[in-house]
């Protein structure tokens, strides 16, 4: 009895060795994939300023202020859209020619939805998925295959080139998770998340 004890024992001590083991890759693993930087890159103050005059802009897309970033998104969903044919990066900080036109490139669009979430106090992430690592890691942004803000309070993303009825309710996280992808601070001031050693699988 007493050997059965002691061969007992001894199975439970190598189960929990291994059991620590594998958790202490698997956080490797995750540390490797996802790097928590933070890298301030100041716009200047004559981009700072013009920031600062757009969010007071907002306004102009006519949604009424909430708290909540799901009514919010209603709101843009049901004015702006995706129009292909736009100049993106000419316009991408004047929200007023993305209001007068209804819509605008991915990268307008983001800038209105992001700038729509800080000017109603909501914390959101710029965040771009990538088609492969390598392109994450170059940051080549010819290879972003998604634009998304992600609001952590939530857990949710947003893709404001699709509409209301077309976003996924599930996890954001657990929908980036796995993704190579980049996390901005909106307005683009910080890099938070750098995972450019996950595989970008598409997200829906």
């Amino acid at each position: 009895m007493a050997n059965f004890a002691t061969s007992y024992r001894k199975a439970l001590l190598g189960v929990g060795a291994l059991l620590m083991i594998v958790g202490l890759v698997g956080f490797e693993v995750a540390r490797q994939q996802c790097n928590l930087i933070i890298v301030f890159t100041h716009p200047g103050p004559d981009a700072w300023d013009d920031y600062q005059k757009e969010l007071v802009e907002v306004d102009i897309l006519g949604i009424d202020p909430s708290s909540d970033a799901r009514v919010l998104f209603d709101g843009f969903a049901n004015r702006l859209s995706l129009i292909e044919a736009s100049d993106g990066q000419g316009r991408r900080w004047h929200i007023r020619s993305i209001a007068k036109t209804g819509g605008g490139s991915r990268d307008e669009l983001i800038f209105a939805l992001l700038a729509l979430f800080e000017r109603n106090g909501i914390y959101s992430e710029h965040v771009d998925v990538y088609s492969n690592p390598e392109a994450a890691k170059a940051e080549d942004r010819t290879k972003v295959t998604r634009t998304l803000a992600w609001v952590p309070d939530l857990d949710r993303i947003f893709d404001p080139t699709l509409p209301a009825a077309g976003q996924h309710k599930d996890s954001g996280w657990k929908l980036l998770r796995g993704r190579s992808r980049i996390h901005y601070r909106f307005p683009s001031g910080y890099t938070i998340y750098m995972c450019p050693n996950s595989q970008s699988l598409g997200l829906w």
